[in-house]
């Protein structure tokens, strides 16, 4: 090629550099889906800046929405969503979420701040095929959580906590095999739990609501690290499930319904915070080996027993308003003192006991409450409100705590034909049986005995097959018998200190105390 060729040539060659460099511009910096574009404008429409937010002063659709507050792109399509500034304490929005919301079919992540945030979540919210985050907290959505989020089968984390939302927990939710956090709190969700399926849970937080039922064993896999169901009204016991999930590290189940015994097994688990206070848990408490578990609270419950040496290496420690009974160990005096031990609560037992000198210095970093025992507190200390004036319970309910631990119904086969039967100052239950009738001298008092009892006393009892029929301190709420009866002057009945007025007078013996009936919170304990 000539010297005059070359410089022909060269203009047509940067011509098409040029074009090839045009072009490779435009393919990067791809226009947004339209889609996408028609999409974030119906979103934008139906929400707004709270007072003081200015969230969306970048929000200028005559620029490439990929560059406003909040909005990720990946080539041309929306990939996140994350509205609202997320500064701890900025104003939020207000609004509702568009349907529109579901035409972003690129869509993996979408957040709104805490604001006003209202109506309900929409069902096209399940045409996100590719979502892996929701998290809708602290708004005022209402109504109820679409089944049809069982088609987001990508779902990580869905967060609907501090709103209004009402319904059941969908059934199909617990399908979802990727779900890896779902938190649901301070709502007022009812019904039942669904069973969860996926190996990949590890945070379920559900406090709060108004669910109910019992837990099935298997309703949650072993991959749990933290499990919340605080203050609804879930029933049942919890042994068989909680066995299961040893890696969990945070467990609340306060202020529920649960009954039965807590095993013994939850306190080797890794848990740095335990919550079972206020349910109807009964039994001993005999950790296998020394707690490491920062706080346990196991507070307002049924337990019963000695305070096991176990549990003086937790930090916070509540057994108050239990059936605790016996001497506290040594061992919880000295990491008192030692300030290793920062919470003590043992009020409102029934302790006899703690070897600790009236002048010890208690560390002003650490509390201990030691008020309504069978025993005089020997050092003074400050205690929460909730535990009353009072120091010492009063000798007529310590006596009860005395003698034998049996516990358990008492229901024999057949009609029972020993003339004397004693089973008095133990920690029996349930109902009287009819069986025990055609016992001669029946001692049943101080136990804990509930319900009525059966019209075959009364009977045998006026025809002088009964002479003795001591029921008094227990829990019973009922006996049909004539206020007018005349009791036979070889029989002896005694119902005083029972959750019932006494129908009829009778003469009790000395330690039965004066008061007929039992306080009604003492009542209201044992109901159920």
């Amino acid at each position: 090629m000539t010297s005059s060729d070359n410089k022909q040539a060269f203009p047509t060659m940067l011509f098409c550099y040029i074009l090839v460099l045009f072009n490779f511009c435009i393919i990067s910096s791809a226009i947004l889906d339209p889609l996408d574009f028609l999409a974030l404008q119906s979103i934008r429409k139906s929400l707004a800046d709270v007072p003081g937010s200015n969230f969306f002063d970048s929000w200028d659709f005559t620029s490439d929405p990929c560059n406003f507050a909040g909005v990720y792109c990946n080539s041309d399509k929306v990939i996140a969503l994350n509205l609202g500034n997320f500064r701890a304490g900025a104003p939020g929005l207000s609004g509702r979420i568009d349907p529109a919301i579901g035409k972003l079919s690129a869509l993996a992540e979408f957040t709104i701040v805490p604001g006003r945030i209202m109506g309900h979540i929409p069902e096209t919210v399940s045409q996100l095929s590719n979502l892996r985050f929701f998290t809708v907290s602290r708004n005022f959505l209402s109504g109820s959580i679409p089944a049809s989020f069982a088609q987001l089968r990508r779902l990580q984390t869905l967060d609907l906590s501090y709103n209004q939302l009402t319904g059941s927990i969908p059934r199909s939710l617990g399908s979802l095999p990727a779900l890896s956090n779902l938190i649901l709190s301070h709502n007022h969700l009812t019904g039942s739990l669904p069973h969860f399926l996926s190996q990949s849970l590890t945070r379920v937080d559900l406090m709060h609501n108004d669910l109910s039922g019992s837990l099935p064993p298997n309703f949650l896999p072993a991959s749990i690290l933290y499990l919340s169901l605080s203050q609804n009204k879930f029933t049942g016991p919890v042994n068989r499930v909680l066995t299961r999930l040893n890696r969990m590290n945070y467990l609340d189940l306060s202020m529920n319904m649960f009954t039965g015994i807590i095993p013994r097994e939850i306190f080797s688990f890794p848990i740095i915070h335990l919550q079972l206070d206020r349910n109807l848990f009964y039994g001993t408490v005999q950790p296998l080996d020394q707690v490491t578990t920062q706080t346990v609270d196991l507070s307002y419950n049924r337990l019963w027993g000695g305070v096991s040496p176990m549990l003086s290496s937790v930090q916070n420690l509540y057994l108050n308003n239990n059936r605790f009974t016996g001497q506290v160990p040594a061992c919880f005096v000295d990491r008192l003192l030692d300030a290793t031990i920062q919470t003590l609560y043992l009020q409102h037992n029934f302790l006899t006991g703690i070897e600790i000198n009236p002048t010890a210095e208690i560390p002003l970093t650490s509390s201990l409450c030691l008020q309504y025992n069978c025993m005089v507190p020997p050092v003074l200390t400050s205690c929460p409100l909730k535990a009353g004036t009072q120091n010492t319970r009063p000798t007529t309910q310590c006596v009860e705590w005395k003698g034998n631990l049996f516990y358990g119904t008492v229901q024999p086969l057949n009609q029972v034909t020993t003339q004397t039967v004693d089973l008095s100052y133990n920690r029996l239950w349930g109902g009287v049986s009819p069986m025990l009738s055609s016992v001669q001298n029946l001692y049943l008092n101080n136990n804990r005995f509930t319900g009525q009892v059966p019209a075959c006393f009364v009977d045998r009892l006026l025809d002088a097959t009964i002479q003795t029929l001591y029921l008094q301190h227990n829990f019973l709420t009922g006996i049909e018998i004539n206020p007018t009866a005349e009791i036979p002057l070889t029989s002896s009945l005694c119902l005083q200190y029972n959750c019932m007025v006494p129908p009829v007078l009778t003469s009790c013996p000395l330690k039965a105390g004066t008061q007929k009936t039992r306080p009604t919170t003492q009542c209201v304990e044992w109901k159920g």
